[in-house]
Parts: C-alpha cells; sequence; structure tokens
C-alpha cells in the first residue's frame, strides 16, 4: 500500500490510514521479481462505447498468470486507455497471436459472454508451418477444440 499497489475500483491508489464507508472494491496485482518484458506492441483494432478489440502479439499474456504480472495485454490496454473497467470476454494462450475482445465496463460483460458461451460466437484459429513430408499444401486440417 505504501508503495501505491493496491487500488480502488477507480484506480486510484489507497493507503493504509484510507477510510471508507460501505463496500470497497480494491485491486492489486502480486509481484514478481524479474518480469519479462514482449517487446511487441499491441495494435487497439476497434473500439466503441461497449467493445475495444486489440490484436494480442504472440508471447503476451492476456491476464496476469505465472511470471507476467503487470506486462500482459490488459495491463497496457488499461494504461493507454484509462479504462480501468476493462474485461477480456474471450482469451487465447499466450503463445498464440490474434484478437481479443474486451468489455469496456461493467454492464457490457455478460451480455457478450453470453455469446461465446452459446456458440453465436465463433473462434477461429489458422497455423503456419512448414510443409511436412506426405503432405500437400496447403493441408487444412479442422478440429473442435
Amino acid at each position: 500500500m505504501l508503495r501505491g499497489r493496491v487500488l480502488d475500483s477507480n484506480g486510484n491508489a489507497l493507503h493504509p490510514d484510507a477510510r471508507h464507508a460501505g463496500p470497497l472494491g480494491i485491486h492489486y496485482w502480486r509481484e514478481v521479481e524479474a518480469e519479462p518484458r514482449v517487446a511487441a506492441e499491441v495494435r487497439i483494432l476497434h473500439t466503441d462505447v461497449h467493445l475495444l478489440v486489440a490484436d494480442k502479439p504472440a508471447g503476451l499474456a492476456v491476464t496476469p498468470a505465472g511470471n507476467a504480472v503487470r506486462d500482459t495485454l490488459l495491463a497496457r490496454l488499461v494504461r493507454a486507455t484509462g479504462l480501468v473497467a476493462l474485461a477480456p470476454l474471450h482469451r487465447i494462450d499466450r503463445e498464440t497471436s490474434g484478437l481479443v475482445m474486451f468489455a469496456i465496463h461493467r454492464g457490457a460483460r455478460a451480455p457478450y459472454c453470453a455469446l461465446f458461451r452459446e456458440r453465436r460466437i465463433r473462434k477461429g484459429y489458422e497455423a503456419l508451418a512448414a510443409p511436412l513430408p506426405g503432405l500437400d499444401f496447403p493441408h487444412v486440417r479442422r478440429s473442435f477444440l
């Protein structure tokens, strides 16, 4: 708290002697000793009043996990936009590059998440690889993940 690492729901640092009335949402991101920095840049491709879509580079985690805490897609987008309520609507693996959708405000989360849950939005993956012996190129493999 003394270093400003515990935040209220508006992104303001909370101090040990802070007073509040009623419930208080707080945010704290654990610290890692040597967090690696992913050099690739993040691009915001779309934003409106409900939704933000970003192009995530390979190697960058979407949300804090493992040794990635402050250098994640979510953290970078919050710093770049000031939108502290951003929430990912789906995830892709750290080593996968691609588009990730974020709800801009709390009210947008449930309707968009329902679209994924009800399979009304489909995610597709493409992989590029060197040709393998015995396979024609392009080789298409379809699978339900």
